[in-house]
């Protein structure tokens, strides 16, 4: 793992399209995460309205944000090519996103203490979990696209050679 020191506006100008789908998916989970929690906590009479407020969206926006944030930095600014670099990459994405979406929770809160409950911890763990899985079914989406495209390649260029061997 070190520093990339080329090529860094061109791989963001690459990570764009895919950031902006992720981010998309990240809101969606979360939106249902609150949904089905406030909906759990009113359940319970412990809550009394789970309609969505702006409030609450900026909240959503914002953790969407400060998770694909260490992503993005990490991709951008950081070269991996073995293993043990990429796992290492995996724990500082996971401890970056951890520290940034739980104390902004926290801050957000407004008690000044830096505390949040047992349920924002669960559904931060839910929502990590959530995506986490969406993303490893999205590469392997991607290594079947890429898959595909590259026989299809290998198929073209099969039959450029046999025709210029005919002739």
């Amino acid at each position: 793992m070190r520093l990339r020191k080329k090529h860094k506006l061109a791989i963001f100008k690459a990570l764009l399209g895919p950031m902006f789908k992720n981010f998309c998916v990240i809101v969606v989970v979360v939106m249902i995460i609150s949904w089905a929690r406030a909906w759990f906590l009113d359940a319970l009479s412990l809550y009394e309205d789970w309609a969505l407020h702006f409030s609450d969206l900026s909240r959503i926006f914002l953790i969407a944000f400060f998770s694909l944030l260490p992503s993005i930095l990490l991709e951008v600014f950081v070269e991996a090519s073995t293993a043990r670099g990429q796992r290492a990459k995996k724990i500082i994405r996971f401890l970056a996103i951890t520290v940034l979406v739980l104390g902004f929770f926290a801050i957000e809160d407004g008690r000044g203490d830096f505390s949040f409950g047992i349920g924002t911890v669960a559904s931060f763990l839910l929502v990590y979990a959530a995506i986490s899985i969406y993303f490893y079914f999205n590469a392997i989406t991607i290594d079947i696209r890429e898959k595909k495209l590259a026989e299809q390649i290998n198929q073209q260029l099969d039959e450029i050679h046999s025709s210029e061997n005919e002739s």
